[in-house]
């Protein structure tokens, strides 16, 4: 997905960012922080840079509304996020990648590139395509560990309040791996 995303950006876009929600408490209160994971466009910045805190409502208005609604949000319904930097008369686009009919991250992505925008443009429906792979791909991903997790767990014994048994012949760190997931 990242692979496809940076090609798509070399093709028709300026600036992409992934953003993943990572769940934390602070002082008792549960914040859904939005941590950069990758990001193509910024110059030297670093992904890992892009944090956005929960209490930067500010500056997440167009990605809080896109993992909100679980719908794709453009410039024209909410302004662009301050990172963006983005100019008026270009579009910007922040689209949730769902897994279980969750939002587990968001993908921004803009048009402010040198040339004169295309009209009408093509690249915020292939946005919408790569995202909607993306979310199907980690549901996939996501069966299939829980699948596997639960097959350790019934391998070993654990079902139904039992004492876990020792590692499995697939190996410790798998075993340590799926009962971590199984939780």
């Amino acid at each position: 997905f990242v692979s496809q995303l940076l090609w798509f950006r070399k093709v028709r876009t300026n600036l992409t960012a992934l953003f993943v929600i990572s769940n934390s408490a602070v002082d008792g209160t549960n914040r859904r922080d939005l941590q950069g994971w990758h990001a193509a466009g910024f110059g030297g910045a670093s992904p890992t840079g892009l944090r956005r805190s929960d209490a930067d409502r500010a500056g997440r208005g167009l990605l809080d509304l896109a993992l909100a609604t679980g719908t794709a949000v453009s410039t024209a319904a909410e302004p662009a996020p301050a990172f963006a930097r983005l100019p008026a008369d270009r579009a910007g686009l922040a689209v949730p990648i769902l897994v279980g009919g969750q939002s587990v991250a968001v993908l921004y992505a803009d048009d402010a590139t040198a040339a004169p925008p295309e009209a009408p443009a093509s690249w915020p429906e292939a946005i919408q395509v790569l995202a909607a792979h993306a979310s199907a791909c980690l549901e996939q991903i996501t069966a299939v560990r829980t699948a596997q997790a639960l097959q350790q767990v019934s391998a070993s014994g654990v079902a139904g309040g039992a004492r876990p048994q020792p590692a499995s012949p697939a190996g410790p760190e798998e075993d340590s791996s799926a009962r971590r997931y199984a939780r």
